[in-house]
Formats: structure tokens, C-alpha cells, sequence
């Protein structure tokens, strides 16, 4: 069976729209000749048209072609009005039909995410999971250059960077070792897909969703670039268009760049952690040290979701600021901190909170806390060896040798416990501390204090007492530092 007639196939092999996708086939090095080829279909125009061009096509390119939809279970009766043009149109051009439904609502609940984003999200799993499971290397989706417009402008209004404008990427893998999700109508406007729609009298469905005000790209796509386009530039989308591709292009040469940076900056990785080094981050340009925090956390999390703009500044500001030294927890379960010469960056550790713990020692020497697996090191030196720099108080301190006493006791944290923060004369509670700076109650008894005459002197790896500071005067110094057993 054939979609069209022998003729018809002909005209659409040459129509302007055709034409179009060839061109950017080829500008895109979309190389798919001799490829199999599963099309994603929803009944709308954009996905009929581009089924009916690639059908057109199929021969001289010698593609094998499939059809895939996928029944997001929201719309009731028009969702299945949907699902059978896309099934009829299939088995019309004798084309393999592949479907699923899900529960989109369900998803979305589950993972705390947008109405659209967890349709997305089912969709495109089910697209990966079809490619794979039939041996298809491509999966060619609708999107087209309207699409693109309206997405850089609402991207534009919410403050997006360079990759947020570079839009609707035309090629991309699907996951890390999916098949390449492809645009071939990313060039082609809605008036040419509307005007080859009519003139190919191709059955299509309209989602009654996409007039609904409700949605942000809805009101851009009716009010906001109708207005642009009649008051300020007529040809706002081609502008767009231009920018995204600028954006793009540099997007390639950034990635390229960040790549060549990263061996550098990557101290270690370890299952599901990994270990920046702080010094060779900071030499870096803000904008590079940006995009290689982005690398980090988009091989960590496999996508950048929630982690933008003010994500990555924070991160930024952990590797200077002691206010933040319990670290940052972020979207996805991750949390950074600082590991002394280190940024760490992964999933926290799954583990229960250690048990009490209290040792003793006599004099300068090491103490190896085996309950949360680091050594606390305590050493004579000369006060010309001090190094007070902010990170001082995190993975070291310093403290006047003849103002503190021995034997010290090395615990944890217990109920009652207060301490004088540096800096200030008072006395705080230790358990407003950890709250004021955000350390989980699961993680406070992982914090060594160091007790000298039943004064916390030091809560190693956050902040140091404000007693017996080095000055001038001192003579002699001990230094603590926090390892890593």
C-alpha cells in the first residue's frame, strides 16, 4: 500500500518544503541515507507533514520508515481521535506502527515536575525504548522553525544563557547510546507546513491544548509575537532563527573548549562523586569556570535540570565563602562541598548517622576517627608557617600553642554543647549554628570537635572558637588539619 499516488509522491519529492528539508539535511550532516527511520507522529500538521516528506523520500534516500505515537493519557476522547489518524495514516503507507500510553499525571506527581515536562519526559522514553527494541538509528520529530522562535523568546524572558538561546537542537542523541533524535522541518515555517497540509489534503487533528492562555508558549505564540511581528520587526522569527543558530555554533565551539579544559580541572571520579580541583577552577575565566561546573553535573545527573544560573553561582561562591561550609544541596539529590584542595561534587553517601564517638590525646600527633572515616592531625609549627587564608577554620586551624591545654578529647557533637564562634565574644549554642548554616541533624554528629578544657576549640571542617587566636605574641603554634583516612 501506498500513502500517495505515484504522482502525488513526485510533487511532494519537489514541493518548496521538501526542498527545504533537503537543505537541511544536508546542513546539518543529518546523514540518512540507507537509515532506518522511526517518525514521531501525533496526528497534528507539523508531524503528518513530515511524515508525508519523508515518505516522499524514502525511496531515492532508501529509507526504511516506521511510525510511532504515544497516547500521553490526558485529553480523553480527542487523545484517541489523535492515536487513530496516526495508526490509519500507517497502515495507509504500509508503514510498521508502534505505540504506548502512559499515565503523564501519575509521572508528574511522582517526580515533582511541569505537566509538560513529564509528557515529555514518557514521550521521548518511549520513543528511545521503540528505536531500540526495532533497530531504528533515527527518530525525526516535528518541530520546525515557529517552534524554535517561540522557545528562544520565552527562553529570552526568563534570562536563559547562550545554550537556553541556541533553541531546538536540530540533531541530538536520544541518552547516552540511544538513537539521534532529528528536526528536518526545523528550517520550514507553520504557513509553509499549513499550506502543504491543504494542498496534499493530508488528514490531521488539532490539540485543542495549544490555544489554551493557560501555558506561557501558548500566550507567546497568540499575543506576544503577533504584536513583536506587527509594532517592532516583521520578520521576528527569522530573527530568532538567526539567533538560535549563532547561539548554537558557538555552543559547539564552547563545548569543544570545556572539554580540552576538563582534564585539568578533574582531580577524580569515583561511582557517582566527583573531585574538582578548587586551585585550577579558580584560575579559570567565570564563564569557563560556568560551563565546566555545567560539564560536571550534566556527566554526574545526565541532564542540567534545575541546575541554572543561580545553581551554579552558588556552587561558585561555596569555593571562597565559610558561610558556606557544610556545602549546598541541589536539585537531583546532589550536594557539593569542599574536601580540602576539593570541590566535591555527587550524591551524598547513603549511611546512618555514626555512633558516639570520644578519643584522647596527650600531646601533637594523629587521631584516625574510624567511625566516619578521616584523621585529625595535630602538629607543633612556627608561626611564620601559618597560613590564615579563608580556608583556614575548614580542613585547618591555628591556635596558640601556650593558650591551649593537653590532653585534648576529640568527639562528637552532644545535646547542650556550645562553642564562641571566631569573630564574635558570646557563647552559641552548637545546634543553632548547624542550623543556622543548614547542616542536615543526620550529618551533625559527623563533625569532629576538638575539646581543650571543656572548651570546644575548633568543629573541624566548619569553624573554629574564637579562643586562643595566633597574634604577634605567639611563640609557638599547633596546627589541625582534617584528612581523609
Amino acid at each position: 500500500m501506498s500513502l500517495f499516488t505515484i504522482e502525488t509522491a513526485h510533487a511532494i519529492a519537489s514541493d518548496p518544503l521538501t526542498q527545504t528539508v533537503r537543505a537541511t539535511l544536508a546542513r546539518e550532516r543529518m546523514r540518512m541515507a540507507g537509515e532506518s527511520v522511526l517518525i514521531g507522529v501525533s496526528g497534528g500538521r507539523d508531524s503528518m507533514a513530515l511524515l508525508a516528506v519523508l515518505a516522499a523520500l524514502a525511496g531515492p534516500m532508501r529509507l526504511r520508515l516506521g511510525v510511532a505515537h504515544y497516547h500521553h493519557g490526558l485529553r480523553g476522547a480527542t487523545a484517541d481521535r489523535d492515536a487513530t489518524i496516526a495508526a490509519r495514516t500507517a497502515m495507509t503507507a504500509g508503514l510498521p506502527y508502534f505505540h504506548d500510553r502512559g499515565d503523564v499525571a501519575a509521572h508528574r506527581r511522582l517526580h515533582r515536575m511541569s505537566l509538560e515536562e513529564a509528557a515529555r519526559d514518557m514521550r521521548y522514553a518511549f520513543f528511545a525504548a521503540a528505536a531500540h527494541r526495532y533497530g531504528f538509528g533515527y527518530v525525526a520529530l516535528g518541530h520546525h522553525a515557529d517552534d524554535n522562535a517561540e522557545l528562544v523568546l520565552m527562553r529570552l524572558l526568563r534570562g536563559s544563557g547562550p545554550l537556553g538561546l541556541a533553541g531546538i537542537p536540530p540533531v541530538r542523541p536520544l541518552g547516552s547510546s540511544g538513537p539521534m533524535v532529528i528536526r528536518p522541518l526545523i528550517d520550514c515555517h507553520r504557513t509553509a507546513i499549513d499550506r502543504f497540509c491543504r494542498q496534499y489534503a493530508l488528514v490531521t487533528a488539532e490539540d485543542e491544548s495549544n490555544r489554551s492562555p493557560r501555558l506561557t508558549r501558548n500566550r507567546i505564540r497568540h499575543d506576544l509575537l503577533p504584536r513583536l511581528r506587527k509594532d517592532y520587526n516583521p520578520n521576528i522569527a527569522a530573527g530568532l532563527n538567526r539567533l538560535s543558530r549563532l547561539m548554537r555554533d558557538e555552543e559547539r565551539w564552547l563545548e569543544t573548549l570545556v572539554a580540552e579544559t576538563m582534564p585539568a580541572v578533574l582531580a577524580a571520579a569515583e561511582d557517582q562523586v566527583l573531585y574538582l580541583d578548587r586551585a585550577a577552577l579558580g584560575r579559570l575565566h567565570p564563564a569557563l569556570q560556568r560551563r565546566v561546573l555545567r560539564a560536571a553535573f550534566q556527566r554526574l545527573r545526565g541532564n542540567l535540570r534545575r541546575i541554572g544560573f543561580e545553581r551554579i553561582e552558588a556552587v561558585r561562591d561555596l569555593m571562597t565563602s565559610e558561610r558556606l561550609a557544610g556545602g549546598l544541596d541541589l536539585p537531583g539529590g546532589v550536594h557539593a562541598a569542599l574536601a580540602g584542595a576539593r570541590l566535591r561534587i555527587g550524591y551524598r553517601p547513603t549511611y546512618k548517622a555514626p555512633v558516639r564517638f570520644e578519643y584522647t590525646i596527650g600531646d601533637a600527633g594523629t587521631v584516625n576517627i574510624r567511625e566516619i572515616g578521616v584523621r585529625l592531625h595535630l602538629v607543633r609549627i612556627d608561626p611564620a608557617e601559618v597560613d590564615l587564608r579563608p580556608a583556614a577554620g575548614q580542613s585547618a586551624a591555628y591556635f596558640d600553642m601556650d593558650r591551649v591545654g593537653f590532653p585534648m578529647t576529640i568527639r562528637n557533637f552532644r545535646a547542650g554543647d556550645r562553642f564562641i564562634p571566631f569573630g564574635l565574644k558570646g557563647t552559641q549554642k552548637l545546634k543553632k549554628y548547624f542550623i543556622d548554616h543548614k547542616i542536615p541533624s543526620d550529618q551533625r554528629r559527623r563533625y569532629p570537635l576538638v575539646v581543650s578544657r571543656e572548651e570546644i576549640l575548633w568543629i573541624a571542617g566548619l569553624r573554629r572558637s574564637d579562643r586562643a587566636r595566633v597574634g604577634p605574641q605567639s611563640t609557638a603554634v599547633l596546627k589541625m588539619e582534617l584528612l581523609v583516612a
